[in-house]
């Protein structure tokens, strides 16, 4: 199943084939064009940025409590609390008053103080209410539910692929909301691709996973086939899953990229019930 940019007058949008049939789902990926999203890099332009982007997806921000979980590439998971009061955007770690649940991941490919507080993994099932994360190469991890009405989204690092983050997100639905893997519909976004990413430079690979992996697997390692295979494995059926072909490395400059240009700016991904 291909994916494109979608382009409804003015407007470009990343548009997921597998989750537009379900009209209740807020689902979105920003690129360049729509700047710099990250509220942590000092950019005065980033909250009128996001409150552009929202207005493409037709909501109104100030009308939702927005949770952004802190990202640390690591293998921890987390729902988010069914009674929220709040509206705005608020970030989550472990300690949030937002969180109800924290399972914390293994720390062999994470250090101890990544590993403490952060969330790579978080799922709800509340109306009016959005998850968000704000990646820069790390493909988002897009996972609805529509008969639990049950979604989450998943930073899909490296290091928190290989702390079986999409095992454990997806075991977090089948054990909090009752979700079957048969019911679940998942969109890996935008990220990193194969052509442009060498697993054996990192200094993950040289520390930890060359125990693990030969060198020619290492420079074969395909991020978004790593997210494929770990969904399927996960009892996915594969009509439900879509990965995304757009690679944000790539040289066409129509995502920020800090592999290929060290950028410090983010793109948002979005997704919630109306």
């Amino acid at each position: 199943m291909l994916q494109k940019l979608y382009r409804k007058g003015a407007l470009m949008l990343v548009k997921s084939q597998v989750l537009s049939q379900f009209t209740e789902l807020v689902c979105g990926f920003s690129t360049a064009a729509d700047g710099n999203m990250s509220y942590k890099k000092g950019d005065p332009e980033a909250d009128a940025n996001n409150r552009a982007f929202y207005a493409k997806l037709g909501i109104d921000p100030d009308k939702y409590q927005i949770l952004n979980p802190e990202l640390r590439h690591g293998g921890n998971v987390a729902v988010a609390k069914t009674a929220l009061l709040k509206k705005g955007y608020t970030e989550i770690n472990m300690y949030s008053s937002e969180v109800m649940v924290f399972e914390k991941g293994p720390l062999k490919y994470t250090s101890a103080r990544d590993a403490l507080r952060g969330i790579d993994a978080v799922m709800s099932n509340r109306t009016r209410c959005l998850l968000t994360i704000r990646p820069a190469d790390c493909g988002p991890l897009y996972i609805y539910d529509p008969s639990k009405k049950a979604f989450g989204l998943i930073h899909c690092s490296t290091a928190s692929l290989f702390s079986k983050i999409i095992e454990r997100g997806i075991n977090m639905m089948r054990g909090y909301f009752g979700s079957q893997p048969g019911d679940i519909h998942c969109y890996l976004g935008p990220g990193i691709s194969y052509d442009a990413y060498e697993l054996c430079t990192t200094g993950l690979y040289h520390r930890i996973l060359r125990d693990e992996m030969s060198m020619e697997q290492a420079i074969a390692y395909d991020p978004k086939g790593h997210v494929k295979a770990e969904l399927q494995k996960s009892g996915i059926p594969k009509q439900h899953i879509e990965i995304s072909p757009l690679c944000t490395a790539s040289p066409d400059a129509l995502f920020f990229s800090n592999h290929r240009d060290q950028d410090p700016r983010r793109h948002i991904a979005v997704i919630g019930l109306r």
